[in-house]
């Protein structure tokens, strides 16, 4: 991956790693900012499996993914911004996407902005950023992130990400 800083590792069995990040052109087979996604079968050493999971618009950023392992499904949450840039967050949205067989193929795009309103700044959805995503023994994945002029925000699912609750 070209952006190291953007990138989100998400172990899903002994020897299998998934990776997702923010491609801008430069090093992988895309145009435009768009989420991407590669995978590493023998503990990190070579990586394949490249695959483009945001959609084809460009302006996606903040890729953040978690392995549920209750569920046995990838969850991998990203913003996209209107204006391009992950600085200016206003009118952003924040979608999710889920694989339930290690990132071969994923469930639709779900837009979350509105479920997770509880947690906009003067306008803005919380983006997603680097390590903040865990799982708890009982199963609930906890996400959090900041939004404009840094006002933070957790939102965490009981349910494999079906629902969200914020604080």
């Amino acid at each position: 991956f070209e952006d190291e800083a953007d990138v989100a590792i998400a172990q899903l069995s002994n020897r299998t790693t998934a990776a997702t990040n923010t491609s801008r052109r430069r090093l992988d087979p895309v145009g435009g900012q768009v989420i991407v996604m590669k995978k590493s079968s023998d503990g990190g050493k070579t990586w394949g499996g490249f695959q483009v999971i945001s959609g084809a618009h460009s302006g996606y950023g903040s890729a953040k993914c978690i392995y549920d392992t209750k569920r046995n499904q990838l969850v991998t949450q990203f913003m996209r911004y209107p204006s391009g840039e992950s600085s200016n967050t206003k009118g952003a949205l924040l979608f999710q996407r889920v694989s339930k067989d290690g990132g071969k193929t994923w469930g639709g795009k779900r837009d979350l902005t509105s479920i997770l309103a509880p947690c906009n700044h003067e306008g803005n959805p919380p983006g997603t950023g680097g390590g903040t995503r865990v799982q708890t023994p009982s199963g609930r994945l906890i996400f959090g992130g900041m939004a404009y002029h840094g006002a933070r925000c957790i939102w965490y699912s009981d349910d494999g990400g079906w629902t969200y609750k914020c604080t």
